[in-house]
């Protein structure tokens, strides 16, 4: 998963010499990776940019999050270590 937060707009400066537009991002991101959500944040981080957008994606090709078995797992863990110091 990946959390990305970006200023969007803006002159270009030194520091960021290539400000992103929200196609150029998404272009970039969906090379790899499959949008989840997106939200626009009307206050960037940086006062020289236009706004912030804020992206949660994942790697094209992965499943989708798998819930664990959380009480079986500490019960075969259990089973593990109690053997261990048989």
């Amino acid at each position: 998963m990946l959390f990305l937060s970006v200023d969007i707009g803006g002159e270009p400066t030194p520091d960021e010499p290539s400000p992103f537009d929200e196609e150029s991002l998404r272009e970039l991101l969906e090379e790899q990776m499959e949008i989840i959500a997106r939200q626009q944040a009307p206050k960037p981080h940086s006062e020289w940019r236009e706004y912030s957008v804020r992206i949660l994606a994942r790697r094209k090709g992965t499943a989708a999050a798998v819930t664990l078995d959380k009480a079986s797992l500490l019960r075969q863990y259990e089973v593990s270590i109690g053997a261990a110091g048989e």
